[in-house]
């Protein structure tokens, strides 16, 4: 059996390492090729283990103890035999790997020795080269898949053609959409559209039945997990629902090394405590809860309900089994002990973890990525935006690199062997590069303006001709651009100019590119446009009159192609407003928002804006007058009656009366716990005219009806009729066209019922 190790200073493994073969302890298999976490492994290469005995037996090395996953494949084919002599274990892919894939090998307790004796399970991951790539990308190809945000983007070969597709989540319409590649690079929607539960805010793609073809896993942020199988031709049917399991963030891997593909996510804290979990695959794509990862976090005690913003999955000790990477925010619901900032390694012996924290970066960060950015063949972390964490045989060092925070994509771009960074700036919204000199010295190679994202993206080769590619999702909703890696050496182009400008200005803006045509697009109000000739190098813009935001645009040609280079102007004049403070607090089953301001100047007042997911779109949620024009300091407050379960994020939208405006966000995310009970509120206003609102709690998962009757018991409507899961709800009831008198509205689940009376005044 495996060591635990409980002390992270003295967590060294005494192995040895190469770029060709990887040492495993304690156990036969002496080494394996490619080595773990290897780079740049040629697309036909023939994966084999090294044994130290050999007497194993032949029957038992075959396609049920032997798996080869895929990360845009899915289960890969293999010839798979056992060469006594050698002493090795051979598994020849039918199929090439693709460009830049991550490979997961499995070897099973199913291969014996001749005398019976079980060998220790070992997986292990290494990612296949690309080839070529100069890192400079054109926009070659758009899709539409609809109106909604894009929270989720993943590549791979869903329809089996050979071609990488694309799946992408629409968060606001809960539904994943399918778009085929034609093999150049072109996307169109294909297949069927799979409809999610609501809140759902992840999704994973991997063969979880091992059958050839890439399936779809979702989780939501009230820990529910859906699973959908694909026939093969990018059909995907319900597989199954689990409600206790899943969650905001999910990951996959072999945790168990029993080849099949597990799922690892959140846990309601009413299945476990301070806890992270893998679902077991049985390998027909049904999951259980298993493997429990403690949390180390000295002042989170027993009863610790942890939010964690970051999943990743690898073998970051090189023992050959499946660890993890947790990030976030955990939070003691007991004694409000608070462990920010926190990262945990969850080390795995047998399906049994052990959690260890690593060096804090002092830095929330929920866009964790990871790959062996120094070559070492241990896997580094990127914690955006403080840092990196290189990993030298557990041994973390920090490493400071150009990012400036935001999502992160890693793959060889330039098809020179070592991992390169991909970076979407959160302030910016622009994708950049980030060139990797082999060691981790990164520098940033190319900020793309024409390369504007609303923020998720992935790399992968698209046009099949080996470099790695991009796919995003635009700013505008609902759609998404594919970015070709150009084999040739693009001009560069900087655009010059101030990024914040008052209105009623006229402002010069220049390119390095001598030869080019302007353009200019306006946001939010703004009506910007070009003062001089679109033409040539040099254009002045006139800012106009309204605050907004302008998008100035530069085309030009060279011998790459057709660029677009551009450049956000924000154009707003200082608000005569000054706010003092603004704090909130989950308080007495809602959250209380409260703030002051000064000096105020025409001050029309605060939309109240939400959101229960880092990454999602901010909603308009309420309106606070404001006081006009004031000398002293006023206080406001909102109170949020409905508030989703889980990790909120609140900001103001401070107005004055000639629209312009300016955003305040409260500094601290509101954790909001699911209700414990069942709960049927009074409704407000009451009395009422003709409409008013329910407020109701539901503690679990079910079918919930809401029913109005009048005062002999007669069904006036029932507005609401369908599951829910655990939260806090509302609904509208209209009683247009009854007399005025008192009627009654119940709740009924399976397990609660209650009535209320409330009274309409015509």
């Amino acid at each position: 059996m495996k060591r635990l190790f409980w002390f992270f200073p003295i967590l060294v493994l005494a192995f040895s390492l190469s770029k060709s073969f990887a040492t495993l302890p304690d156990t036969l298999i002496q080494s394996v090729y490619p080595a773990i976490n290897a780079l740049d492994v040629p697309k036909n290469a023939t994966v084999f283990a090294q044994f130290e005995t050999s007497e194993i037996n032949p029957a038992t090395v075959n396609s049920s103890t032997v798996k080869i996953h895929g990360s845009l494949t899915g289960y890969l084919q293999c010839n798979i035999f056992w060469n006594s002599s050698q002493k090795r274990l051979f598994a020849d892919p039918v199929k090439n790997f693709k460009s830049g894939e991550r490979i997961l090998v499995s070897l099973t307790s199913g291969i014996r020795t001749l005398s019976g004796t079980e060998i220790d399970p070992v997986t292990w991951n290494f990612t296949v080269a690309s080839t070529g790539g100069s890192m400079q990308f054109s926009k070659f190809s758009s899709a539409d898949a609809g109106n909604a945000e894009i929270s989720s983007v993943i590549p791979g070969d869903i329809d089996l053609d050979g071609d990488i597709d694309i799946a992408l989540l629409m968060t606001n319409s809960n539904e994943i959409v399918l778009l085929k590649n034609n093999g150049s690079g072109t996307l169109s929607i294909f297949g069927n559209t799979i409809v999610q539960p609501p809140g759902t805010r992840f999704i994973v793609m991997a063969d979880f039945d091992s059958d050839g073809d890439l399936d779809l896993a979702s989780g939501t942020s009230v820990f529910t997990m859906s699973v959908f199988m694909n026939d093969g031709f990018g059909i995907f049917i319900h597989h199954a629902t689990y409600p206790n399991l899943g969650g905001a963030f999910m990951t996959y891997a072999d945790s168990f090394g029993d080849g099949d593909i597990d799922l690892v996510g959140g846990i309601r804290p009413e299945i476990g405590v301070g806890l992270n979990i893998a679902s077991e695959n049985d390998g027909s794509g049904n999951f259980s809860l298993r493997h429990l990862c403690l949390s180390s976090c000295a002042c989170c005690v027993i009863n610790s309900n942890h939010q964690y913003f970051a999943l990743l999955s690898g073998d970051y000790n090189n023992d050959g089994r499946n660890d993890l990477i947790v990030s976030g925010m955990m939070r003691d619901l007991v004694s409000a002990c608070y462990c920010e900032y926190s990262d945990l390694f969850c080390g795995n012996d047998m399906g049994y973890g052990f959690a260890v924290s690593l060096p804090s970066l002092s830095q929330h960060s929920p866009t964790l990525n990871a790959n062996d950015l120094d070559g070492n063949g241990f896997i580094d972390i990127i914690k955006s935006p403080a840092g990196i964490l290189l990993n030298d045989s557990m041994a973390f060092a920090v490493s400071s690199f150009p990012g400036t925070g935001g999502l992160y994509a890693t793959g060889d771009l330039d098809g020179d062997g070592d991992i390169d960074i991909a970076e979407k700036s959160d302030i910016s919204r622009k994708l950049k590069f980030l060139r990797n000199n082999g060691s981790s010295d990164f520098q940033l190679f190319k900020e793309r303006n024409s390369m504007l994202t609303s923020g998720h993206f992935a790399i992968a080769d698209l046009d099949g001709d080996g470099d790695l590619d991009i796919v995003s999702a635009n700013s505008e909703p609902g759609t998404v651009s594919v970015f070709k890696n150009d084999n040739c050496t693009a001009q560069t182009c900087t655009l010059t100019g101030p990024g914040i400008v008052p209105p009623k200005t006229i402002t010069q803006y220049t390119s390095s590119v001598l030869v080019g045509d302007w353009s200019v697009l306006n946001y939010g109000g703004s009506n910007a446009k070009l003062h001089t000739a679109h033409a040539n190098d040099t254009v002045s813009l006139n800012t106009g009159e309204y605050s907004g935001v302008a998008e100035l645009s530069y085309r030009y040609t060279d011998n790459c192609g057709i660029h677009v280079e551009n450049i956000l102007i924000t154009i707003e004049s200082p608000l005569p407003v000054e706010l003092i403070s603004f704090t909130g607090a989950f308080v007495n089953d809602a959250v209380h928002l409260k703030w002051s301001a000064s000096d105020e100047i025409n001050n029309a007042g605060f939309d109240v804006e939400a959101k229960d997911n880092l990454n999602g779109s901010w909603k308009k949620i309420g309106f606070v007058e404001a006081n006009g024009s004031s000398a002293g300091v006023n206080e406001y407050e909102y109170v949020d009656n409905e508030p989703a379960s889980g990790t909120l994020y609140y900001r103001l939208r401070q107005i004055d009366f000639g629209g312009n405006f300016k955003y305040y966000e409260l500094a601290d995310a509101i954790f909001v716990n699911e209700p414990e009970n069942y709960n049927l509120l009074q409704n407000y206003p009451n009395p009422f005219n003709s409409s008013t609102i329910v407020r109701y709690n539901i503690p679990e998962y079910g079918r919930v009806t809401i029913t109005l009757y009048d005062v002999i018991a007669r069904v006036i409507s029932v507005p609401v009729d369908e599951s829910k899961s655990p939260g806090r709800y509302s609904a509208k009831i209209e009683l247009t066209g009854l007399s005025s008198g008192i009627y009654f509205y119940e709740l009924k689940t399976a397990h609660f019922r209650d009535v209320k009376r409330m009274m309409l005044i015509r």
